[in-house]
């Protein structure tokens, strides 16, 4: 028995799995989580999550993009009135941020 070719794959997964994928994503569950709740088979969706330029991979990294873009809006508004904490909590993510930009300058991660 072959093995499907992703092209079959995402065939199979239509423009609302899609857009579920990218919710998922965002409700921080990974890959493996997302391909159980959506019914799909997991080995095959994680190995078309492993293509970084897969539709599955944009939906995914623009799920995460958008939750951490609204946390960091929720916590530029805590700044904004001075919480303490949160200022502490944007400094420690400034010094990982510019920690992993490093990293990948450094290694050429991607």
């Amino acid at each position: 028995m072959t093995m499907p070719s992703n092209k079959m794959i995402l065939n199979e997964l239509d423009s609302q799995l899609l857009k579920d994928v990218r919710k998922l994503a965002s409700a921080n569950l990974g890959p493996s989580d997302i391909a159980l709740k959506l019914g799909v088979n997991k080995s095959n969706f994680l190995k078309i999550w492993k293509d970084k330029k897969s539709s599955i991979r944009e939906e995914y990294e623009g799920g995460r993009l958008s939750i951490q873009y609204k946390k960091t809006k929720a916590l530029m508004k805590e700044i904004k009135g001075g919480n303490v904490t949160a200022i502490q909590i944007h400094d420690k993510m400034v010094l990982e941020t510019e920690f992993e930009t490093k990293k990948k300058e450094i290694f050429g991660f991607e």
